[in-house]
């Protein structure tokens, strides 16, 4: 295959990579290309924190991944490994 040109490049989404804060506002931590990317961004974020993180395209801003969410009976949630 070879490297990606600037033609193949613009097929990768980019996902911005927030930590809410205690007060609950998002506080943007960095921006990644390709959601692989941003799921390995987002893990080690997850393992430095206790706080909610998630990742969101940036584009649409829907959010793709949520990791450190508590659950609804206040229980954390199982980590992924």
């Amino acid at each position: 295959m070879g490297l990606p040109t600037e033609r193949t490049a613009h097929l990768y989404r980019v996902y911005e990579i927030f930590e809410v804060m205690p007060n609950g506002s998002p506080q943007r931590v960095t921006v990644v290309s390709g959601l692989e990317f941003a799921k390995a961004a987002l893990q080690r974020l997850a393992n430095q924190t206790n706080n909610e993180c998630f990742a969101a395209d940036a584009k649409t801003r829907q959010v793709v991944i949520q990791m450190n969410v508590a659950s609804a009976n206040g229980l954390p949630r199982p980590t992924l490994d």
